[in-house]
């Protein structure tokens, strides 16, 4: 009897015990195994012919992301629900699940102020306020390369398309990464304006300067993505110009300057008219 006792508990302590467990990936209609050997073999989940350890995650899509279970060998899925996006043109980046609204940061008034001329460098300093429509969607714009300011001389106000000395960026590399969070200011402090053809506005008093702000053609937002700039409630609102008259000192040193240079290149062009003639005399007596 005792032999036979011994022999009963001899065959149970040799059995393997298999267990087959399944489970199904939510909303992709994919269905994972795993199988446990006991002491035999380490848990492992199978999925799509591919052994993964418990803890180790498989990305199916970018709204789906899986993992091998720790205390049991099967797979569990969690899968990200998008919320409806209320934009005109939702935007989806790649790696991200779902769709959303760009920022879209409305502009209302763009005011600029001349706050000194420098008659030596031929440069006018501008503060440059920029007055913002907020929007609940955008709070904070933050990155590098983010905004443009262009700006020109317009001899009348109302004709304030680009006009005389055209610069396509007034902008330091500071201000360009300058960072918009809604309920502060937001205020271009020193953007110099070189003034490159004053004669052409000394006669004209007042004159005016304006300026257009626009978006970086590559923004880069430091949480990715990318932000709409527009004006409110059009795009006229991009542009803003401001009255001034230049300094009499600037005005004298600028006339004096190119009657200067009118009275060098006179003779100049005199002698060349001179030389021209004489050659042409000569050729004339040489067919006589």
């Amino acid at each position: 009897m005792f032999r036979i006792v011994n022999l009963v508990c001899l065959v149970l302590g040799g059995l393997i015990f298999l267990s087959h467990q399944v489970s199904c990936v939510p909303d992709i209609g994919v269905m994972s195994s795993s199988i446990s050997l006991g002491e035999v073999e380490p848990h492992i989940c199978p999925f799509r012919g591919t052994p993964y350890l418990p803890g180790e995650t498989i990305r199916i899509d970018e709204c789906t992301l899986c993992i091998c279970d720790l205390t049991v060998p099967h797979i569990s899925c969690q899968v990200t629900t998008c919320q409806p996006v209320d934009c005109a043109r939702p935007v989806k980046h790649p790696g991200e699940c779902c769709h959303r609204c760009p920022h879209n940061v409305l502009v209302q008034k763009v005011s600029p102020l001349v706050v000194s001329q420098d008659h030596i460098e031929d440069l006018v300093q501008l503060r440059v306020p920029i007055e913002f429509q907020e929007t609940p969607t955008v709070t904070k714009v933050e990155g590098e390369s983010l905004w443009k300011l262009s700006g020109w001389v317009a001899l009348h106000h109302a004709n304030s398309s680009k006009g005389y000395d055209y610069q396509d960026q007034l902008l330091s590399v500071e201000d360009m990464s300058k960072t918009y969070e809604t309920g502060k200011d937001f205020i271009f402090e020193s953007v110099g304006f070189p003034l490159l053809h004053p004669t052409v506005v000394c006669h004209k008093r007042p004159f005016f300067i304006c300026v257009r702000l626009e978006k970086q053609p590559t923004p880069q937002l430091k949480n990715g993505g990318d932000f709409d700039l527009s004006g409110f409630p059009d795009d006229a609102s991009l542009t803003g110009c401001t009255a001034t008259t230049l300094l009499k000192k600037w005005c004298t040193r600028a006339l004096k300057s190119a009657k200067h240079d009118t009275r060098n290149e006179s003779p100049r062009l005199d002698g060349r008219l001179a030389l021209i003639m004489t050659v042409i005399l000569r050729v004339l007596l040489s067919l006589y």
